[in-house]
């Protein structure tokens, strides 16, 4: 009986294979080989991205554009707090500032030396709370502001209040982007001008199939995010909830207490972090806890007045020393005027809430 052949111990490619089989990387200091170079140009992604060191080295290059400290345009951030803290005030507020143009509640800086903030319109997405309570927040906000300010507020901070929003669905088992993504597409296209700030309130009511707990989940949602920022060149902030039982409220500005997979952090260039004061609980604290392009800030402190609006401070209260509270016509020209203490002038601390005693009991209605 003939003996049958043994099979070869070598891996030889089949012809199929050879047809796929990507060329092998040039040995260090050797010419590229020809098979490179000759990859036909579709495949040639890498180089189309290439950049010249020559000119980046000679270039004075652009300045960073921050919508908000840490906020870059392009890119997408998020604001965590727990439940009560002021999060969407302090997310409102800010869309406020942007929609004027100035940091107008201080939460950034001080009338002496405030951050730079361009104007700007604003998409703001109330997923979590209806119409009447974001009404009546936005009143309360824009309560001491001047009528320029107020038209300013009126023509460039756009409310949505979509039932059932989500920014990914599940199809065929895979998530993607949904129709709400398209349809914010459709409307941001009949936009005279490009938002400057889009805010989506709250991540949790904008899930859609996805689970806060996955870290692919959250991905594909910072990512259908992130190619809108890029897309109109503006920022995305989610808001965020923090976990139960943060711990006090230096605990509470760290970048690990927010709800949900790591990944919700990981993936965004910079996060916001609130928490309510130890022992008084109309102030706030809250600090820039990631900030992938620029410098971190102290920790700042905001006061909540009986209205539940935010007022910033650089320095806890205890420590702010009276000053004169400003008028309209202060906020005019710089930040809005501080509801409390004598009409016309009169020591008070800067932000401090109308009600010295215990908050009123409509601010409960304003905590979010």
């Amino acid at each position: 009986m003939a003996q049958r052949s043994k099979r070869s111990t070598t891996n030889t490619p089949t012809s199929a294979q050879k047809a796929i089989a990507m060329p092998s990387a040039p040995t260090r200091g050797k010419k590229v080989s020809s098979s490179i170079a000759e990859q036909p140009p579709t495949l040639n992604r890498i180089a189309a991205a290439r950049a010249s060191t020559d000119a980046m080295l000679k270039s004075r290059g652009k300045p960073l554009d921050f919508v908000l400290p840490g906020l870059l345009v392009d890119t997408v951030g998020i604001v965590v707090g727990g439940s009560g803290v002021g999060k969407s005030h302090f997310a409102l507020q800010n869309a406020i500032s942007v929609g004027i143009g100035r940091d107008i509640f201080n939460f950034w800086g001080d009338p002496e030396n405030p951050f730079c903030m361009k104007k700007g319109k604003v998409m703001y997405i109330s997923a979590e709370d209806g119409e009447d309570v974001v009404t009546q927040r936005l009143q309360n906000a824009c309560k001491e502001l001047s009528s320029r300010q107020r038209r300013a507020v009126k023509e460039n901070v756009h409310f949505f209040f979509p039932q059932s929003f989500s920014i990914v669905t599940r199809q065929d088992g895979v998530l993607t982007e949904s129709d709400w993504i398209r349809d914010l597409h459709a409307e941001l296209c009949t936009w005279e001008e490009r938002p400057r700030l889009i805010i989506v309130d709250t991540l949790n009511r904008s899930l859609g199939d996805a689970n806060e707990n996955s870290a692919s989940g959250m991905a594909k949602i910072e990512e259908a995010l992130k190619r809108i920022a890029v897309t109109y060149g503006c920022g995305v902030q989610l808001v965020h909830h923090a976990l139960k039982g943060s711990g006090d409220a230096e605990a509470g500005l760290k970048p690990d207490v927010a709800r949900g997979s790591s990944a919700a952090v990981c993936n965004v260039r910079s996060m916001i972090n609130l928490a309510l004061d130890d022992t008084n609980p109309n102030v706030i604290w809250y600090a820039l806890s990631k900030a992938n392009y620029g410098p971190k800030p102290p920790i700042r402190f905001a006061i909540r007045n009986s209205d539940g609006v935010l007022f910033g401070a650089a320095q806890h209260p205890e420590k702010i020393l009276p000053v004169k509270s400003v008028g309209k016509k202060g906020a005019e020209n710089g930040s809005a005027a501080v509801p409390t203490g004598k009409k016309n002038g009169g020591s008070v601390e800067p932000g401090a809430p109308r009600n010295r005693g215990k908050p009123h009991a409509s601010a409960h209605n304003h905590l979010n």
